[in-house]
């Protein structure tokens, strides 16, 4: 990416499921130190990576906000005042994505909007395999030829996202539709996988699930760091000219858990020669 953002317009960002579903999930209770509503997806994670972040961009204010037991009651509390405006019956039963936007002076933006329906084995998946028996549609995943240069931006997640939204872009059309169960991978100046403009992405190479290494540049996501602690998968390098046209390739982020897709190379040759 270009030059640092303004920090008077920056913003450090994170997304995560949530759903009274989760409560029912045993792993997920470890999540919610000190806190109550363990309907949030891995909340510490998300609040670890928030105040990674903090730290990074020297956001000293916000940093100490987020510190603690206390810095998950911070963000908990936050949610929950948005929560608390929607009808009960309305947030009852079903999944939504919740998005978490801090500026420097530690104001809170929360959104919520409807995320899919979520099962146990896809939020907290034993292993992942090349036939999976999770039900779901399968994404289709493509390259952007875009190489994007790392920094902190790349790292965490901010509200810079313009590289993202550019490699995105050239895939999908106008067509709503083409916005669905889409992935596009971000390979940086090295022509190595990043990681996906939504997702983590794991690629099945010498026996072992990979993601990209941290070194790569990519983000730093909640559900990257419990599959690495799974032993789910390891680091490792993706090179793009090491990518198969077809494979599969399995995803995952804080609002959607794990889910395959299959990588298509042939559409990106095309966009190569209307570039």
């Amino acid at each position: 990416m270009s030059q640092l953002a303004d920090p008077n317009d920056l913003e450090i960002i994170t997304s995560m499921c949530y759903s009274d579903c989760l409560r029912a999930y045993p792993q997920n209770s470890a999540f919610g130190i000190n806190c109550e509503s363990n309907n949030c997806y891995m909340l510490s994670y998300h609040r670890d990576r928030l105040l990674a972040a903090a730290r990074a961009f020297d956001w000293d204010k916000l940093a100490g906000k987020l510190e603690g037991d206390g810095g998950l009651c911070f963000i908990d509390n936050g949610i929950q005042a948005h929560i608390k405006h929607i009808p009960e019956e309305v947030v009852c039963e079903k999944a939504y994505k919740i998005r978490l936007a801090f500026n420097r002076e530690t104001q809170l933006m929360v959104t919520m909007t409807l995320a899919p329906e979520i099962t146990e084995s896809r939020m907290f998946p034993r292993s992942l395999s090349m036939s999976s028996s999770i039900s779901t549609l399968c994404w289709r995943i493509y390259l952007s030829p875009i190489a994007i240069n790392t920094d902190l931006h790349t790292k965490h997640k901010t509200t810079l996202r313009a590289p993202y939204d550019r490699a995105r872009s050239i895939f999908l059309s106008a067509d709503a539709f083409s916005l669905v169960n889409t992935e596009v991978l971000i390979q940086n100046e090295e022509c190595e996988i990043m990681e996906g403009s939504l997702t983590t992405p794991y690629f099945y190479r010498t026996g072992n699930w990979i993601t990209p290494a941290e070194d790569c540049g990519g983000n730093i996501g909640t559900t990257r760091r419990w599959a690495l602690e799974q032993g789910i998968c390891v680091e490792g390098i993706v090179k793009v000219q090491d990518l198969i046209d077809g494979e599969m390739i399995w995803l995952s982020n804080g609002v959607r858990g794990w889910f395959p897709g299959k990588l298509d190379l042939n559409t990106r040759r095309l966009q190569l020669e209307e570039l």
